[in-house]
């Protein structure tokens, strides 16, 4: 407007409100509008229900002139706004739950000196529930409606996910899909642009407030048509003596939980048959009170197994994150303590089925058997050239010794003055299985019941057993030790002897021995009278 001078008179152009009227039923065809002067306001006007979910397209949308990007809201019939403004862009938007009968209108508004064209279309989403873990909702628009939107009950707290399948067309990222999830409240929750050609997935969400949500499906142009899956995680309780075998729906996460106990914190977890769709790989996490130890990433190419060590006993938990993938049934196998041993004469073969699988063999130790030689032969390890590691543990999960063991190769050691029960624990490579054959035995053992006693014969049947020979030593006293006649069978090497005080475990004399000869030690005066073992060991015999 212009004030003509010394007039005081006005002129010019006034922009008035452009207002067009709208039938809800006429769905279908979109109402162009326009505002005729620079600036002002276009109203699309409708009538509607309560509980009625509306949409409203926007599209070709032409803005001239002026600063700033044109809004738009949603009047109810009281004159109050229904929606905070929001930037008109080409896209469709909601209109949750309307809480008014009567004449409702989208009200556009412009900056001055802004010219506004667009086309606008109400619709009444194609509707349908869908029910969480229950069979898939098919869905299927037309180029008259495309929009699709389906309704679900959830409850607070809930983590859910929502996954479609068979889309069709597939999308692409010249015309892709949108997922929206809004809350009963009419707020939106999360939103997925979906432009691959796979499956669709709303990642898996917490479910902030329980009622009735709104997932809208839809495309800027075309048809829609698909199945949803509205799930949540699934899960078994995991025993690890089991085989698990499950599947996903596209999207759902897997939970699988089981509890650590304070003796056995070392676990092997391993996967076989794993199957992956619509994506090149996933994620697994294992998570312990609710806290993340680690992240495992997972792929059709090969099956993983990982040693899981544990810093403390509690409820633990394997979650596996496919995003946005189907699955065929994959095998959960974890088998990480094959058994007790319930005695130590102990002899036997063991192996895994499962690439990274542990072993664990645990063997009972006392104050009257503090000493067991332990031997490992691995037969074979499979899917790796490294080595297996094999620790010594104590009953507190404590490294006592450690080993390492090739295909092919051997361990064998001693372990001395425990009195709890130990374990061997052995760690394949995390891609590899292994086979192998074990012995634990306790030394052949026989007493002297007095000094100058005859010979005793002493006779070792397990390779690199010891011989464990006890008699009562008195104090000041100087005791000699024979060994006669002493022979080998399987390796050539020198075996030791040492006499050790069964009261400290302290050592009182050390020496060694070879084949076919007739050593003399003599042991220095005993400095109390205490029971006192004499201790030799066989060279380790080969197999």
């Amino acid at each position: 407007m212009v004030e003509d001078a010394g007039t005081g008179t006005v002129r010019g152009a006034v922009a008035l409100d452009t207002v067009v009227s709208y039938q809800l039923q006429a769905l279908g065809p979109s109402v162009e509008v326009a505002n005729d002067a620079p600036g002002g306001s276009t109203q699309e006007i409708f009538g509607s229900s309560p509980s009625q979910g509306l949409l409203l397209r926007t599209s070709d949308v032409v803005v001239n002139g002026g600063t700033g990007t044109p809004t738009f809201y949603v009047r109810q019939p009281s004159g109050s706004s229904l929606s905070s403004a929001q930037p008109l862009t080409n896209g469709i938007s909601l209109i949750p739950n309307l809480v008014e009968s009567g004449t409702h209108a989208v009200v556009i508004d412009a900056a001055p000196g802004t010219r506004v064209n667009a086309k606008l279309q109400l619709e009444l989403a194609t509707s349908a529930s869908a029910s969480l873990d229950g069979p898939p909702t098919n869905f299927v628009s037309s180029s008259f409606n495309p929009t699709q939107r389906l309704t679900v009950n959830l409850s607070s707290g809930d983590e859910v996910s929502f996954g479609m399948a068979g889309l069709s067309p597939a999308p692409s990222s010249i015309d892709p899909w949108r997922m929206d999830l809004y809350a009963p409240d009419g707020s939106l929750v999360s939103s997925q642009l979906v432009t691959a050609a796979a499956d669709a997935v709303l990642e898996p969400q917490l479910v902030p407030a329980t009622g009735t949500y709104q997932l809208l499906i839809y495309r800027q142009s075309g048809t829609v048509t698909g199945d949803l899956y509205v799930s949540t995680p699934a899960g078994v309780g995991w025993d690890t003596s089991v085989t698990n075998e499950l599947a996903t729906r596209p999207g759902q996460n897997l939970r699988l939980p089981f509890v650590v106990d304070t003796n056995a914190i070392q676990y092997g977890l391993g996967f076989k048959n794993l199957s992956i769709v619509g994506a090149s790989s996933i994620t697994a996490r294992v998570l312990l009170n609710g806290n993340e130890l680690l992240s495992l990433p997972l792929s059709n190419a090969n099956d993983l197994g990982r040693n899981l060590n544990f810093p403390s006993a509690g409820n633990a938990e394997l979650l596996i994150d496919p995003p946005g993938t189907r699955r065929s049934p994959p095998t959960w196998e974890s088998t990480p303590d094959p058994g007790r041993v319930g005695d130590v004469a102990f002899a036997a073969g063991a192996s895994t089925s499962i690439p990274g699988q542990n072993l664990r063999l645990r063997f009972d130790l006392d104050v009257n058997n503090k000493d067991a030689t332990y031997a490992l032969y691995a037969t074979t390890i499979t899917g790796s050239s490294n080595p297996a590691a094999v620790q010594l543990l104590d009953v507190n999960g404590n490294s006592l010794a450690s080993h390492s063991l090739a295909s092919g190769g051997r361990v064998i050691a001693q372990v001395r003055n425990q009195t709890d029960p130990v374990t061997l624990f052995i760690d394949p490579p995390e891609a590899a299985t292994i086979s192998l054959s074990s012995a634990i035995t306790l030394p052949a053992s026989s007493v002297w019941s007095a000094p100058n006693q005859s010979a005793l014969a002493l006779t070792t049947n397990t390779p690199a057993q010891q011989a464990r020979l006890r008699f009562d030593g008195v104090a000041g006293a100087i005791y000699q030790l024979c060994l006669n006649g002493v022979a080998f069978s399987g390796d050539s090497g020198a075996g030791s002897i040492a006499v050790v005080s069964t009261s400290s475990y302290t050592s009182l004399y050390t020496g060694s021995f070879n084949a076919g000869t007739t050593p003399v030690s003599t042991c220095p005066p005993f400095p109390r009278r205490r029971i006192t073992r004499c201790t030799s060991v066989r060279p380790a015999l080969q197999r």
